[in-house]
């Protein structure tokens, strides 16, 4: 029988992903390489900003490693050069102080 704590944190963990919209089928598997460590909603940002501006060829393994440095011009979107920098400092509250489930949804349709 497991733990009571691992399956909490594992059921946490398909909570997170049933409320966050993940066109991409991603997984943790995926992240990988540059991108270890980000969390699933912000990869999902990050490569459907990278698809737009780079081209639908543009996939998960790419975004691997190349980096969230590297995906896109900070500069070119919404959220500004700040916000990515923060986020490629790993400091995600930004990204959750902007986006909820729902606005990210409504960001991902946006051309």
């Amino acid at each position: 029988m497991k733990p009571l704590k691992e399956s909490f944190i594992k059921a946490k963990d398909l909570d997170r992903l049933n409320r966050w919209p993940n066109p991409y089928n991603l997984t943790e598997k995926d992240i990988k390489g540059d991108i270890k460590g980000f969390p699933l909603e912000i990869i999902t940002l990050v490569l459907n900003i990278a698809k737009k501006e780079r081209g639908d060829d543009y996939n998960i393994n790419d975004l691997c490693y190349s980096g969230v440095n590297y995906a896109f011009g900070w500069d070119n979107t919404k959220e500004g050069y700040e916000f990515w920098k923060s986020i490629s400092n790993k400091k995600f509250d930004v990204f959750y102080n902007l986006y909820t489930p729902t606005k990210l949804k409504e960001r991902l349709k946006e051309k």
